[in-house]
């Protein structure tokens, strides 16, 4: 899959995930904190790896087109 989250994009998901990770461990026990745990994670993973599933389906690609970003990984 090729990378296709961009800089601020990155940015965001790691912050999010953070905050959501933090506030799920806050919540202890429950639904309510798994939910938030699992989405903190995703938002890491798709943060560090700069690559988004959901955006594969929809077309979408926020990173610039590069050299680097045109290879397959």
């Amino acid at each position: 899959m090729k990378k296709n989250v961009g800089k601020v994009d990155k940015i965001l998901r790691i912050a999010i995930g953070i905050v959501l990770l933090v506030l799920g461990l806050f919540f202890t026990g429950g639904w309510f904190a798994k939910v938030l745990i699992i989405l903190g994670f995703i938002g890491l993973i798709t943060g560090f790896s700069a690559k988004c599933p959901v955006y594969v389906v929809f077309k979408v690609n926020t990173a610039k087109k590069s050299s680097e970003n045109e290879k397959k990984e």
